[in-house]
């Protein structure tokens, strides 16, 4: 069930990914899929989602099925 706290939940994953796409310079990228991606980017890709804490942000999970 979608509530008024799931949905802050939600818009704070995805501030949280928002920032570390902007660190790792990413963020031009963020609604394609890593496979879609020239290889070195999907090792950026890569190495970000590991330094994300969780990985419960639908963005990153994304990345994670490539």
């Amino acid at each position: 069930m979608r509530n008024g706290k799931f949905d802050a939940q939600e818009r704070e994953l995805t501030e949280r990914a928002q920032d570390f796409l902007s660190i790792f310079n990413l963020e031009g990228i963020q609604n394609e899929l890593a496979k879609n991606l020239p290889y070195g980017q999907q090792r950026r890709v890569e190495i970000a989602a590991r330094w994300l804490p969780t990985r419960a942000c639908c963005c990153w999970t994304n990345r994670r099925q490539a």
